[in-house]
């Protein structure tokens, strides 16, 4: 039983720079969604329910980041990016 903890508790280390590392990953790919899309925020070609659509999900990081974490844990990623292949 000694050497199972211990061997758990070893491998937190690796588990902890695991999730630094995803955590950088999400947050870069949302700082550059985030910068691609912000042009297109005021596009008027684009439909003004798509800009509010756009802005509720990508507008600023802090939502660019939420959206970028939903779309990698959750299992409806094409609800989010469906419109920007579509409509962008």
């Amino acid at each position: 039983l000694r050497v199972l903890l211990s061997t758990v508790a070893a491998s937190f280390y690796a588990l902890l720079w695991s999730l630094v590392l995803l955590f950088i990953t999400i947050l870069m790919a949302a700082l550059v969604l985030t910068q691609i899309i912000n042009p297109f925020l005021s596009d008027s070609s684009i439909d003004s329910d798509t800009i509010y659509w756009l802005f509720k999900h990508y507008g600023t990081a802090g939502r660019s980041l939420w959206t970028v974490f939903e779309i990698t844990f959750s299992g409806g990623w094409p609800g989010y990016v469906r419109v920007l292949v579509e409509e962008v």
